[in-house]
């Protein structure tokens, strides 16, 4: 839920007193407030989100000295919009950028937070909380596979939506909300498509640098390389029909690929996925097993 108040907006979560994010509407300065019922885990989600957050002011322009004196200020947190007000007034000037919106899609013991308009951008916790603090902990990740800035200054929860058929316990990010049914403009359609295109190049070098046998995971299981990456392009055949693009047995991968593209840009409004979500679900699957052929190659 987006509180606001005369100069600070606050992301509460449901349990009383936790607050993630705040933003002072006015200044381009992110921040955190630890309440009591926050954990130790939210301290490191910040400083990770903090570092991206102090990069992008500087890519967007702010003067070097300014965002500097405002990193060194984050030293005195005070909990509470008061505290906020006090040691924020008159520090950065404002630079337009829209909030981050999440959603959150409950499970019974599982939750997904997804980046509404980041395709590919989606984490798991076992908890509302969890949630988000691992979506901000990938922020970084996540900016180095889209070879992009990601422009976080704020958090916005558009809303919550129940898993459906299980899919947030089993692992993966099923439900679609009322934030899919907004059309794609051209701008976004393309700002889309080319977070899909170099999710599959994160892929590809990834898979270029890693071993043909990954490490094992805790129970001894889990795909090797090759394997993976088959289960990848396999999925990705599986999802094409659902935006209404259907791709033949053994169509080789860069051809498939192609294929789906193409199928994103003319979806029929008959389609079992939003095209939203069929971006961000195409995109998450991909840097999902990137992300995992990575930490299992160290």
């Amino acid at each position: 839920m987006q509180v606001s108040g005369p100069n600070v907006a606050l992301v509460r979560h449901s349990r009383p007193g936790a607050v993630l994010l705040s933003v002072v509407p006015g200044q381009a300065f992110p921040w955190v407030t630890l309440g009591p019922q926050q954990s130790r885990r939210s301290a490191d989600a910040y400083r990770r989100f903090s570092a991206i957050a102090w990069s992008t002011l500087c890519h967007a322009g702010v003067p070097e000295p300014m965002w500097k004196r405002a990193q060194r200020a984050d030293q005195n947190v005070v909990s509470g919009t008061r505290g906020v007000k006090a040691s924020l007034r008159g520090r950065v000037r404002w630079c337009s950028m829209e909030p981050l919106r999440i959603y959150l899609e409950i499970g019974k013991r599982w939750v997904f937070a997804s980046a509404v308009d980041w395709p590919g951008w989606s984490r798991r916790g076992k908890g509302e909380e969890a949630a988000i603090n691992t979506l901000l902990e990938y922020a970084e990740r996540y900016a180095k596979a889209a070879a992009l800035a990601v422009p976080i200054v704020s958090v916005e929860v558009v809303g919550r939506v129940a898993t459906r058929s299980g899919m947030a316990d089993f692992g993966a990010p099923g439900a679609v909300g009322p934030w899919d049914d907004e059309p794609l403009t051209p701008k976004e359609l393309g700002h889309h498509l080319g977070l899909l295109e170099a999710s599959w190049a994160y892929l590809d070098a990834v898979a270029a640098a890693s071993a043909a046998e990954l490490r094992k995971g805790p129970r001894g299981g889990g795909r090797d390389r090759d394997a993976m990456l088959r289960h990848v392009r396999e999925a990705e055949r599986a999802y094409a029909p659902k935006v209404g693009c259907r791709v033949p047995p053994r169509t080789p991968w860069e051809q498939q690929r192609a294929m789906i593209v193409a199928g994103l840009q003319t979806v029929p409004p008959d389609s079992a996925w939003p095209v939203r979500y069929a971006f961000r679900r195409l995109a998450w699957h991909i840097l999902d097993h990137a992300w995992e052929m990575e930490d299992r190659s160290c």
